[in-house]
């Protein structure tokens, strides 16, 4: 929801579903039939080559569930920080091991040409609040990442037959 609003907050007040909503950009609309307009630049990108030292020193300060690994711009996998602080504090993982030995796939990707419907799909199957984005099928270059709750909102807001009134 927060980025959302935030995303409004660049487009001078409006969702990027207004134009489509109000009657304009008719030449843009299959845009809002995808995820590509979703695309929100992703949280924490690490490298894999880094230790966990490193890479927990180099994040930023606020809360995070994820951080994307890569190996120069192609997505590796991602990381559960929640889980990794938690087995470091326990003495469970020694904080000189590197990104890449505690690296979790990622299987479950998204790309921006996805429609709204097939990324919920796919949301619901990986059972996750926020999934990458790489380029296309063939190119797994890291783009950014989208929220389940921001495909919600677009999907909420297409359903919208006219500003106010719900189909």
């Amino acid at each position: 929801v927060t980025a959302h609003y935030t995303a409004k907050v660049y487009r001078r007040g409006e969702c990027i579903y207004h134009a489509a909503l109000m009657g304009r950009g008719k030449g843009d609309d299959w845009q809002l039939n995808t995820v590509a307009a979703l695309i929100k630049p992703a949280a924490a990108v690490v490298a894999r080559d880094l230790t966990l030292k490193e890479m927990f020193e180099r994040l930023p300060r606020r809360p995070l569930e994820r951080a994307y690994v890569t190996d120069g711009e192609d997505l590796v996998g991602w990381l559960d920080l929640r889980e990794l602080l938690s087995l470091l504090r326990k003495g469970r993982m020694d904080t000189a091991a590197t990104v890449a030995t505690v690296t979790r796939p990622a299987t479950l990707v998204l790309t921006p040409d996805l429609s709204l419907g097939a990324a919920l799909d796919v949301f619901l199957r990986a059972r996750a609040n926020v999934l990458p984005v790489i380029a296309d099928q063939w190119r797994n270059n890291l783009v950014g990442e989208i929220s389940r709750q921001d495909v919600l909102l677009a999907m909420q807001d297409r359903m919208l037959s006219e500003p106010g009134t719900a189909a």
